[in-house]
């Protein structure tokens, strides 16, 4: 595991596709600037160099390996967290990601192990993960009302398995909270709030 000078907080919205965690993290980005707290809202994959390269495999314009894919996944996540999260939080901001390490593991199909194990030693260990658990039909229902163009992960049968994987690794995890996102948004908000509340950090 990478170790730093940590001085900020680093929370993970997880979730399949469709999990409405995207969302999520915006919410908590914003209360937690309510709250005075300086915070950066960040998402993987990223827009940089290696991000730029998934963007183009997962919208079906090229094609790559699925190991190969993981691996520049991987990669992403290692120059994400060198050139922006480990920055941020050595100057005192905490960090919301929208999606980290768990996500390769959990899309990973049979490298999920090796995977998992494999950035457990290169990656950070969020202060928080905070899964967003909602049912494949329901996260389809959602991205089908959004008409947004499909990736090569919004598939049911795919999704219902990254979901029980999710279920799965999240367990693994201590400080690690499973919440569960078919509700309203504000309900759901609500409830991760509480988690880093329950933990003493972010009162007003």
């Amino acid at each position: 595991m990478t170790k730093i000078k940590k001085l900020g907080k680093f929370i993970v919205i997880e979730g399949i596709d469709g999990s409405g965690k995207s969302t999520q993290a915006k919410l908590l980005v914003g209360e937690l600037g309510r709250r005075g707290i300086e915070v950066e809202l960040t998402a993987e994959h990223t827009d940089r160099s290696a991000g730029r390269l998934i963007e183009e495999v997962v919208r079906r314009r090229q094609k790559l390996d699925s190991l190969a894919l993981q691996l520049v996944f991987v990669a992403d996540r290692v120059d994400h967290t060198k050139g922006l999260i480990t920055p941020a939080m050595e100057k005192g901001s905490w960090v919301v990601s929208d999606r980290y390490r768990m996500s390769t593991a959990a899309y990973g199909g049979d490298m999920i192990g090796w995977l998992w194990q494999m950035q457990k030693e290169i990656t950070l260990r969020p202060d928080l993960t905070a899964l967003i658990d909602v049912p494949a039909d329901v996260a389809m229902e959602r991205m089908g009302k959004r008409g947004d163009e499909r990736t090569i992960f919004e598939e049911r049968e795919r999704l219902m398995r990254v979901r029980q994987e999710y279920l799965r690794l999240i367990e693994m995890e201590d400080n690690g909270v499973v919440i569960d996102g078919d509700r309203k948004e504000k309900d759901i908000a609500k409830d991760v709030v509480k988690e880093i509340e329950r933990r003493g950090w972010g009162r007003k």
